[in-house]
């Protein structure tokens, strides 16, 4: 176990030090690269259902016996990974948006402002419009 576990940090430290070794390129390309593609291409509804087959793997037969066979319970556990995604979607836009409101009705005691306030314009003079008799000096006698 240990000659595995120094083998393991020998390999983390060679890929760590020595990128451009032509030895390490293959094995940062094995180790590395490759599986973080893989997990790149994951998402949020993966993870449910492999969460879900992992607690019908680790509770083995009782999950088994409920759920029938191992088709029809992966079936399920898809259709069950899909709504607890819903419900994780759902909750949170829920909670964001609460916590948003709060937030907002918290503004006239917070003592930084979160925003700039708007500028106000200074109202100008009227100029007249279309007036041709609005001076007085230039009408004919």
């Amino acid at each position: 176990m240990l000659t595995l576990v120094v083998t393991v940090l020998a390999v983390m430290a060679m890929l760590e030090r020595w990128r451009d070794l032509p030895a390490v390129r293959p094995l940062r390309r094995l180790l590395i690269d490759k599986p973080a593609a893989w997990l790149n291409t994951l998402t949020r509804r993966h993870l449910i259902f492999a969460t879900l087959m992992l607690v019908i793997v680790i509770t083995g037969g009782e999950m088994l016996a409920a759920l029938g066979p191992l088709d029809m319970s992966l079936i399920l556990l898809w259709d069950v990974s899909a709504f607890i995604d819903v419900a994780v979607a759902v909750t949170t836009l829920a909670a964001s948006a609460r916590i948003t409101r709060g937030w907002n009705l918290l503004a006239p005691w917070r003592p930084i402002r979160t925003s700039r306030p708007r500028a106000r314009r200074r109202p100008t003079a009227r100029k007249p419009g279309n007036d041709d008799d609005a001076h007085g000096w230039l009408l004919a006698a």
